[in-house]
């Protein structure tokens, strides 16, 4: 967890899994981080599953208190 979408995606399809990535939106930024998935890293899951990963995105609001 903590992992980017190209990170967690890299990581999985090297472990012959594929991604379905929810959350945040189709957009996904260098800040969207994997918060969760459907099968617990060290699980046992079959070769080509589809593993779920939910990602959420930190988002700054850009408030320079300047008035």
């Amino acid at each position: 967890m903590g992992q980017s979408y190209e990170a967690a995606k890299n990581a999985l399809e090297a472990a012959g899994f594929f991604m379905r990535a929810t959350g945040t939106s189709t957009f996904y930024t260098n800040s969207s981080r994997a918060q969760s998935q459907s099968v617990a890293g060290g699980e046992t899951a079959a070769i080509g599953t589809v593993i779920d990963v939910q990602f959420s995105t930190v988002v700054e609001d850009g408030y320079a208190g300047l008035e």
